[in-house]
């Protein structure tokens, strides 16, 4: 009787330090990090020449038309734009977020976002069914060259 009780004793033992394995690992996931934005202060026309300009960098840098453009709070945010690699965490998907505010006397603040995050899969990375997405730091670079480009078109269209 008293070997049965031990056995159980070190079934149960390692079956609690199987779960605090597991809630460790789940908590390690990353979360979605704090945006890093690039902002800037830029004259336009209207809001509406500055919006569709917005629109037109998102396309060139082929960011898919997303759900959460709303002219009338002057946000856009994109699709996630996809590239898998055969690589664990090369492959990658990205959604920009562009914010506009009128500033008045034709002034507005800019504000970009660029989400990232990796493809963490081990197996059949190139499977987007297979995909295993973890945030990943905001691409920053990415960002400036969005607002760059809005930037030039302002120049050029004013």
């Amino acid at each position: 009787m008293q070997r049965t009780t031990r056995t159980e004793s070190a079934v149960l033992r390692g079956l609690v330090a199987l779960l605090l394995a597991l809630v460790a690992a789940c908590s390690t996931t990353k979360s979605e990090p704090e945006g890093e934005w690039a902002t800037a202060q830029l004259e336009a026309p209207s809001g509406e020449v500055l919006w569709n300009v917005a629109m037109l960098a998102l396309a060139q840098y082929q960011f898919p038309r997303g759900t959460e453009t709303d002219p009338n709070t002057m946000t856009i945010e994109t699709g996630w734009k996809i590239e898998l690699s055969t690589f664990r965490g090369q492959g990658w998907r990205k959604l920009a977020v562009v914010k506009l505010e009128d500033l008045g006397a034709g002034m507005w603040q800019v504000d970009v976002r660029v989400k990232k995050q990796t493809n963490e899969a081990i197996v059949r990375q190139t499977d987007l069914s297979y995909a295993k997405w973890e945030w990943a730091d905001d691409d920053v670079d990415h960002a400036r060259i969005i607002l760059q480009y809005i930037r030039s078109s302002l120049l050029v269209s004013g």
